[in-house]
């Protein structure tokens, strides 16, 4: 049975931090939008590319996972609904799934996404006022939706981290 390792939080949370420490600890594939867009030279806020690549990286994740390589899926994944689609479909096909949140503090998000953003083009900057309206919409998981995963893991800030 393969594990995908589902690591859901905003932008700037540390979901790429995070993928790349759970690569060095077991052998998965990670599926990452925002680097396929950008080695191919798409905009970051290119919405239908950037949904037609989640589409086709959840394809290729679950013929990765029948064939027993464990994959993990940075995108974000905001919305319990999102998430539960990954995890029944996963489920279904008998493999396990792992949960990771982060969730830091909206001034932390701000700090990450100032030095990110100096090395994107201005174009693909996310402002203020957007981080302030998409820091509402992140839904963290409640007690039905982690009864579905093997494994929760919660980001914990603490003083000398953020």
């Amino acid at each position: 049975m393969a594990i995908i390792h589902l690591i859901s939080g905003l932008p700037g949370s540390g979901k790429t931090t995070k993928c790349k420490e759970l690569a060095k600890l077991c052998p998965l594939i990670r599926m990452s939008p925002d680097e396929w867009m950008q080695a191919s030279g798409i905009s970051l806020r290119d919405a239908s590319a950037r949904e037609s690549i989640e589409e086709f990286q959840f394809k290729l994740a679950l013929v990765l996972l029948d064939r027993g390589i464990d994959v993990a899926i940075e995108w974000g994944t905001w919305s319990r609904i999102e998430r539960i689609e990954i995890l029944l479909a996963a489920k279904e096909r008998g493999h396990e799934v792992k949960g990771y949140f982060l969730n830091p503090p909206i001034e932390v998000l701000r700090q990450r996404l100032d030095i990110r953003d100096r090395e994107l083009p201005e174009s693909d900057q996310v402002l203020v006022s957007e981080l302030e309206l998409i820091f509402t919409m992140f839904e963290l998981p409640e007690s039905e939706e982690m009864s579905l995963y093997s494994e929760v893991w919660f980001d914990k800030p603490t003083a000398d981290k953020y």
